[in-house]
Parts: structure tokens; sequence; C-alpha cells
């Protein structure tokens, strides 16, 4: 649910939609995380090496090919992120 309802003690106020970026997303914690992210109406971006069926069934956006044991992966990342706003 999008922009849900989040109880706070005396009354109920709309959750922030926030912008996530998950690396390791094709499996195990980091598909997780992008499951849950989603599910709960967040936007998502998963960087991974390689995608999966598993996480193209998402619909969210996908950035394969991103390796994070390499020492230029901060500037790739900010490459293919730039200009998006991350919380």
């Amino acid at each position: 649910m999008a922009g849900g309802f989040r109880y706070t003690g005396l009354m109920y106020r709309q959750r922030q939609v926030l912008t996530a970026v998950v690396s390791g997303a094709n499996r195990g914690l980091g598909l997780e995380f992008c499951n849950a992210l989603h599910a709960r109406g967040d936007n998502v971006v998963a960087l991974c090496r390689h995608t999966s069926d598993e996480l193209g069934a998402l619909d969210i956006r996908v950035e394969a090919g991103i390796d994070v044991s390499q020492d230029s992966v901060e500037q790739e990342v900010q490459a293919r992120l730039h200009g998006l706003k991350v919380d």
C-alpha cells in the first residue's frame, strides 16, 4: 500500500514513501529487503551483478552489472543513479 497510514499513538498519519537502494538484490537477504520495501509501497532500486527471475517479477528498477567488490563501484552507481534522491 503506497503511502499507507501508520499509527503514531494518538492518531494515524500518512507514511512517507521512501526511495531505497539495495545491493546484492538478486537473492537471499537482498531480495527479501527488496520484497519487503516494495510491499510497503517504497520505491526500490536493486543493485546486483546478475538479475534473477524473482527479482524481475517484483516490478522494481533493477541495475544489473554492479559488482560491489570492484574499486570503481562508487562511480558506477553514481553514474547510473545520477539525480535520484535516495532516502
